[in-house]
């Protein structure tokens, strides 16, 4: 079974100003990320391919936050913290998602693994986010996020090969949502992604019937796009 989308999504953003500047503050940040069901490969079905917490992301980032309007702002950090988890054993032994995988050797004839892969994968380095939210028209509405990170650790493919000096990960969602109704409302989501670090797991199937797995480099553009019809509603505020 293919799913369609899957994600549970937490963003937090805490600041003060700084002394007199109304623009300027200073910022903790913190986002978390994963998914909630299975879900399987597309050409096959029976193999899982990533599940709750496999993966699962968390960015810890103090910062500076740039707010020249009120619908858009710059946030800016010399360090940031982004930790990847696969706690699904399996997985972590494919070097999914970027974490190491198992480590095997050749014992009387015979493939015995001799260290299980790592379960957590650390990335730490400046860090840039730009988001807007602003209504462009009547019942019309834009809102959009761009993640960069850059990572001065673990800059090596599941290959051992090093990244390129400009390799980094790069994030742009963005959503347009359409109110037509009292209640209802039309949205369209574009994801725009690049992860060097982060390599895909393929699937062959060998002579003798038997699927194999490897972890390979995914050094190319991902996009996703999403379209939706939902319900809304705003609470009324209390006094």
């Amino acid at each position: 079974m293919t799913k369609s989308e899957d994600l549970i999504e937490l963003i937090s953003v805490i600041g003060t100003d700084m002394g007199k500047s109304k623009k300027w503050a200073y910022t903790g940040y913190l986002s978390f990320r994963t998914q909630f069901a299975k879900d399987y490969d597309k050409d096959y079905d029976t193999i899982m391919v990533s599940e709750f917490m496999s993966p699962g992301y968390l960015t810890i980032s103090p910062s500076l936050r740039y707010t020249p309007v009120d619908w858009f702002y710059l946030l800016l950090s010399p360090v940031t913290a982004k930790m990847t988890f696969v706690l699904n054993q399996e997985l972590a032994n494919q070097g999914s998602f970027g974490v190491q995988a198992a480590q095997y050797d050749t014992i009387d004839g015979e493939r015995v693994m001799v260290e299980e892969g790592k379960n957590t994968l650390v990335y730490l380095g400046p860090f840039m986010e730009a988001y807007m939210k602003k209504d462009i028209a009547k019942n019309l509405n834009f809102e959009s996020r761009l993640n960069v990170l850059y990572t001065f650790l673990n800059r090596e493919d599941p290959s051992g090969e090093k990244l390129n000096w400009y390799d980094m990960d790069v994030s742009w969602q963005n959503f347009l949502n359409y109110k037509f109704a009292k209640f209802f409302s039309i949205s369209f989501f574009l994801h725009l992604a690049y992860y060097p670090g982060q390599p895909m797991i393929k699937f062959e199937t060998q002579p003798d019937g038997i699927v194999t797995k490897d972890a390979a480099v995914n050094k190319k553009l991902q996009i996703r796009e999403t379209l939706g019809i939902g319900l809304t509603y705003s609470f009324p505020a209390t006094k």
